[in-house]
Parts: C-alpha cells; sequence; structure tokens
C-alpha cells in the first residue's frame, strides 16, 4: 500500500454514486471488481470540480493494493517531473520498467495551473488525450 502513494487512504464502501453515470454496458459492479485491470482496459473518469474523480481513483487503487495488485497513482505533474527527472539522470529506462510493474497506474489530471508547472505554459485541456486503447469512460457529474 505504501508504494502506491496515495494522496489520502479512499474507500469505495460508502461512495456516493448519485452523480455517477456509467456506459450502458458497464456499471458499479464491474468498477468495484477491479475487471477493468484483468482487461487490460483504460478507464477514464471525467466531470466538474467536487465530483469525486481523485476519491474514486485513490479508492480503486487501494483496493488493488488490498488485492495483491501492484498499483500507482500520480498526478499528472508528478509523473511528468519524474519521468523528466529520470531522463536528465539518463535512468529513464529503469524508471520506465518500475512503472511497468504496476497492473494499475491512477493519472490524476488535476488541476490547469498544473500544466504550467510541468512544462512551463498553459496547455488548453481540450489538447490533453484522456486515453487509448480500449477505454471504459466513467463521467461524474454535479
Amino acid at each position: 500500500m505504501k508504494s502506491a502513494r496515495l494522496p489520502a487512504m479512499k474507500s469505495l464502501t460508502g461512495f456516493d454514486y448519485s452523480s455517477v453515470r456509467f456506459p450502458t454496458d458497464y456499471g458499479r459492479e464491474a468498477l468495484e471488481s477491479l475487471d477493468f485491470i484483468n482487461h487490460s482496459q483504460d478507464l477514464v473518469l471525467y466531470g466538474d470540480v467536487g465530483t469525486g474523480k481523485t476519491h474514486m481513483a485513490s479508492a480503486l487503487v487501494a483496493a488493488a493494493c488490498r488485492q495483491g495488485i501492484q498499483a500507482r497513482f500520480f498526478t499528472t505533474s508528478s509523473l511528468v517531473m519524474m519521468l523528466r527527472r529520470a531522463k536528465d539522470e539518463d535512468r529513464l529506462d529503469k524508471e520506465l520498467a518500475s512503472l511497468a510493474k504496476n497492473q494499475l497506474l491512477a493519472i490524476d489530471l488535476c488541476r490547469a495551473g498544473n500544466y504550467a508547472e510541468v512544462l512551463g505554459t498553459r496547455v488548453p485541456e481540450e489538447a490533453l488525450p484522456l486515453g487509448s486503447g480500449q477505454e471504459s469512460a466513467v463521467p461524474i457529474s454535479a
């Protein structure tokens, strides 16, 4: 659990799903079973600020760890900074290999201000890719 580097210990127990809209072929049970990990699917959580995306992502990482699944949580800025530092120190391959050992990587997109910190400029939200491959999008709305 410590290696997951969660910002806070969260759980889906008692999570308020009233703001969550699932795709027709995907639901709460599939999410909580972590089935998307076994099928190597991307899971994209999106919605307004304060709707529970980070809580849900943290809870999923914690649940994975409790099941013995290697998982890590990152903010986008911390991941980019870590990889940038590894590249500068000529150890990028080692860092990428370490990341590849995880079955679940949760990357919290964070706030627009974080991109200025990482990239030195503001990146428009619409320019940011949300994922690739198979995806299950779980919109969370206020």
